[in-house]
């Protein structure tokens, strides 16, 4: 079995110095307001955020992490950085998510990028299949690769 891995393609998501967060609690808040729904499944690099990545975004000022802070800090520069998500193929043809959610497409984008993912995973990555597939992702916004 194997196992594909796609990422939100693009820069990372850089912060000033506005974000903060309190020990052994997995919320982070950002004073300047500049979460995005995109966020979500993004690596944070911060003090005390070592491994840390974001499972949801509240609102503009407030996400949660997959677990909790080490120790109080802030405010303080953040980055977050888009994670890779497996998508792995089962026996019967269909596949299974773990991980991170990865941002939400408009219907147009959601038919061609699910279009897409499924011939990368039915030709295993390889060939010129796997090409048009891996071109026609990344102009949906993803990166696409076998593990």
């Amino acid at each position: 079995m194997t196992t594909t891995q796609i990422k939100r393609t693009g820069t990372n998501h850089v912060f000033g110095s506005t974000a903060s967060v309190v020990n052994a609690t997995p919320g982070i808040t950002d004073s300047a307001n500049g979460f995005l729904y995109t966020d979500t499944g993004s690596t944070v690099t911060t003090t005390s955020t070592s491994g840390r990545s974001i499972s949801s975004v509240t609102n503009a000022g407030a996400a949660v992490m997959d677990g909790n802070a080490s120790a109080s800090t802030g405010p303080q520069a953040l980055t977050l950085s888009p994670a890779l998500v497996n998508v792995t193929k089962k026996t019967g043809g269909y596949v299974d998510k773990t991980g991170p959610m990865l941002p939400a497409w408009g219907p147009a984008r959601s038919a061609q990028g699910q279009a897409a993912l499924g011939q990368w995973i039915s030709c295993g990555g390889s060939g010129s299949a796997a090409t048009i597939a891996q071109k026609t992702l990344a102009a949906v916004g993803l990166f696409v690769q076998e593990t």
